[in-house]
């Protein structure tokens, strides 16, 4: 009797797990019918609307037509993706047709009610003025990924400095990584004015960092009020020390040697010395030899190891530099030498047929 219940006890549970694959199997297709056939439509009707909306973006005429022709909600959603491509692909702004035709509306309305990041993403690249206080407020999102897309859009909008400031200063405030972050603010239309004028009011160490990094390579800073002005830089914690010494090195002005050839004897963190290493590479050899090779004696190997990479990227000078560096008594110096002189297999043949 037993036996008999166990028995049909097995049998009910196989005949429900075949009854569930059968209903399982039946609903996937069923999903791919429906995309199927929602791709298909999708197709026929960016074919059937492509060519108005393109000629309506090139020459702005019969407004009333396209909004007629994407009156419902599918031909919209069409319709802004049509744009976006064209957008993109022609490196072209045409953020003032998306509110015309009142996608931007749209498609916010469309995010108020769920939230979704493939449709956030074509908001933010509608570049719209209107999309601002929606993309500010979902940039506060505890999820990195919408708040970082909403700083990107940010970043795409023509907006007064004002709007500007606080959309830059909103970032700086979030959890987002720094790397994100100085690649976000580097998108940002900011006169370098108007930068500068932020890096003074920041507060923080990662606000200070943040636009001290982005000021690297700045054409600006070559002139000299404004690469003076970040010496005050060097009063601040290890991180923004790190970031001004490379800043301040990136203005190429020689006047800076003495000062970072000071800064280098008096500072403790290594962090510092190793950035003071790298930023070396911007001004010419015969100014920063002494400095460099005192460099290759540090106590700590990262600072070594970037001194001689900077000797190497000197050209003939550096590399004479290099093979001298090679022979010398210090084990230390000798190995990061050749470490280096592997790289580069000519002057390592040379080296190694003076030696026999």
């Amino acid at each position: 009797m037993f036996s008999s219940n166990l028995k049909s006890f097995i049998m009910m549970n196989i005949y429900l797990l075949i009854i569930i694959d059968i209903v399982m199997i039946l609903l996937i297709y069923f999903i791919l019918f429906k995309s199927k056939r929602m791709d298909k439509k999708y197709k026929a009707q960016k074919v059937a609307i492509s060519d108005q909306i393109i000629q309506y973006i090139q020459t702005g005429d019969r407004i009333e037509e396209v909004k007629k022709a994407i009156k419902d909600n599918f031909r919209k959603q069409v319709a802004i993706d049509i744009m976006i491509e064209y957008s993109e692909k022609n490196e072209v702004d045409i953020s003032e047709k998306f509110i015309e035709l009142e996608l931007d509306n749209a498609m916010i309305q469309k995010l108020q009610q769920k939230m979704d990041i493939k449709y956030l993403r074509k908001l933010a690249f509608m570049r719209s003025r209107r999309a601002y206080s929606f993309l500010m407020k979902t940039a506060l999102s505890d999820d990195f990924d919408l708040s970082y897309l909403c700083f990107i859009g940010l970043s795409m909008i023509e907006l007064p400095n004002r709007k500007k400031e606080e959309a830059i200063q909103a970032l700086v405030n979030t959890n987002i990584a720094i790397d994100r972050k100085i690649e976000v603010i580097s998108q940002f239309k900011v006169s370098f004015d108007e930068f500068f004028k932020l890096l003074k009011k920041q507060t923080s160490s990662e606000g200070k960092v943040i636009f001290l990094r982005n000021l690297i390579d700045k054409e600006q800073l070559k002139t000299q009020d404004y690469s003076d002005s970040l010496l005050e830089y060097f009063k601040d914690d290890k991180e923004v020390r790190v970031a001004a010494v490379l800043a301040i090195c990136s203005s190429r002005n020689d006047k800076y040697i003495d000062f970072l050839s000071k800064l280098y004897e008096m500072e403790e963190s290594w962090e510092v010395r190793v950035s003071i290493a790298k930023g070396l590479s911007h001004f010419s050899y015969s100014l920063t030899k002494d400095l460099l090779q005192k460099m290759t004696r540090d106590k700590e190997w990262w600072v070594r190891y970037n001194a001689i990479k900077t000797i190497v990227s000197m050209g003939s000078e550096g590399l004479f530099t290099l093979v001298e560096l090679s022979l010398n008594e210090d084990k230390n110096i000798a190995d990061l030498a050749y470490y280096f002189l592997n790289a580069n297999q000519e002057v390592y043949n040379t080296v190694k047929t003076v030696e026999v």
